[in-house]
């Protein structure tokens, strides 16, 4: 179920703004040339990363993220 957690909007904004300056970046159809995928919703979840390895990690600006994971394994040492 992680994988449908989305990003913080910090983290979004950020991922949308490196995307509309790379040069994969297909404005027409909002979508990226390297993968295929459409930017808005790849870019809205945790488990994506950028083809060109251009985002930040997950987690890596997202102090929401963190804080869950910490609350995730706690809970499994539990």
């Amino acid at each position: 179920m992680l994988d449908l957690i989305p990003v913080s909007k910090e983290l979004y904004k950020k991922r949308i703004k490196i995307c509309l300056e790379c040069p994969k970046y297909n404005e027409t159809y909002h979508q990226c040339e390297e993968c295929g995928c459409f930017l808005i919703a790849k870019a809205f979840l945790t488990i994506t990363t950028c083809p060109l390895d251009k985002w930040p990690k997950k987690g890596e600006t997202d102090e929401w993220f963190k804080k869950l994971l910490e609350i995730f394994k706690w809970i499994k040492n539990v």
